[in-house]
């Protein structure tokens, strides 16, 4: 009997700690990237207190405990935060978010144990690698683009439009792109915006492929990309391989060791989904994104691999694709008449056979709203 009794104190006390736990890591992350927001009116402080404020309900009633909200300075090279700088190579300003939480216990309160603190941090900086002005590509490759003859770029808005304009100019006209790497664009391009390239890029655009005055523009510096972090409170699914069926996710954060979806499977959203792939991405199949929206898909290479999207090969139409990519190491290639709705940044991009790029300008204005673009760096 007192190992049977022991065994529940541990199973439903245990178990509301790491519940509880995993709660008070997303609210710390919350609060540092809502506190990164607020960086540019001095309002940081505000910004994360409301934000834990509003994370508060039932038994799960997080607190600040002083000097939680720190301003300081994030060394990207040591892993480390301080609050004065150093005056090393690469430092940004960034903001530090404490919380704490009471976890009532059950079984364990009979013996004097009401509760458990928890604690949880989290750090965030406002720099992903490149200067504010640019955030808002939808479209960007550090190192090299390339697009064969029927690729257009345009761009369509998630939040006013339900159905997909499909290629030829139908879509908005308000694409924004670029490059800091070479340029490959074949004839029969046609871009349906401006285009940017960098000081180390190589390539010219012929005129004729910008379309409703669309022009080249310049940017003016080298693109770097931040390194991707995997949040502690990610859900491991380790190697997903998917020959046939729905493969369904509910919103949350995910971390994946590699992603095979067949031609001949679907991959479901519903709700908004994270995931942090640890190795290479093979995408055939059909890919829903809950409610239609990119922004509730948001897939992250963290290693020096590729993430490959090809239309189904028994499909003569279209083949839509939503989400927010980012691959800061590889290369993100659309293959075989994708529809891609959303925002790619990577290393390289490659639209091949048919494929069309649509920049939705509900993800980039929701990145000018917050007025800095915050990553969770701790």
């Amino acid at each position: 009997m007192p190992v049977m009794f022991l065994g529940a104190v541990i199973a439903v006390d245990g178990g509301g700690l790491m519940s509880t736990r995993a709660q008070l890591q997303s609210t710390a992350d919350a609060a540092a990237l809502s506190a990164v927001s607020g960086m540019s009116n001095n309002a940081w402080l505000n910004h994360a207190t409301n934000l834990v404020l509003d994370n508060a309900n039932g038994r799960f009633q997080p607190t600040i405990p002083a000097d939680g909200v720190t301003l300081g300075f994030w060394n990207p090279n040591a892993r480390t935060f301080s609050k004065t700088a150093t005056g090393v190579a690469d430092e940004v300003q960034a903001v530090r978010v404490t919380v704490e939480a009471q976890s009532p216990t059950y079984f364990a309160s009979l013996f004097g144990f009401q509760s458990t603190t928890l604690t949880a941090s989290a750090v965030a900086t406002p720099k992903i690698g490149f200067q504010e002005d640019h955030l808002y590509y939808a479209l960007l490759a550090k190192d090299s683009i390339y697009a064969d003859g029927t690729a257009d770029f345009d761009s369509y808005d998630s939040d006013e439009r339900r159905t997909f304009p499909g290629s030829n100019g139908s879509g908005d006209r308000e694409f924004e792109g670029g490059t800091n790497g070479h340029i490959t664009l074949k004839s029969g391009v046609e871009i349906w915006g401006d285009f940017y390239s960098g000081p180390s890029s190589v390539g010219s655009i012929p005129s004729n492929m910008f379309k409703s005055g669309g022009q080249q523009g310049v940017i003016d510096y080298d693109i770097e990309f931040v390194e991707p972090v995997i949040p502690g409170h990610a859900t491991d699914l380790g190697s997903v391989d998917v020959d046939s069926g729905t493969y369904t996710l509910s919103g949350g954060t995910y971390i994946m060791s590699s992603f095979d979806l067949d031609r001949d499977a679907k991959f479901k959203t519903t709700g908004d989904v994270t995931i942090y792939l640890t190795g290479h991405a093979q995408i055939d199949g059909r890919v829903e994104t809950h409610d239609m929206y990119p922004k509730n898909l948001r897939i992250v290479q963290t290693a020096n691999a590729d993430i490959d999207i090809t239309a189904p090969h028994n499909t003569s139409n279209e083949h839509e694709m939503l989400a927010d990519l980012y691959n800061p190491y590889g290369k993100i290639e659309l293959d075989g008449k994708v529809d891609f709705y959303g925002r790619i940044w990577a290393n390289d991009i490659a639209l091949k056979k048919g494929s069309d790029f649509f920049a939705d300008l509900a993800v980039t204005r929701q990145i000018k709203k917050k007025g800095k673009s915050a990553a969770l760096v701790k």
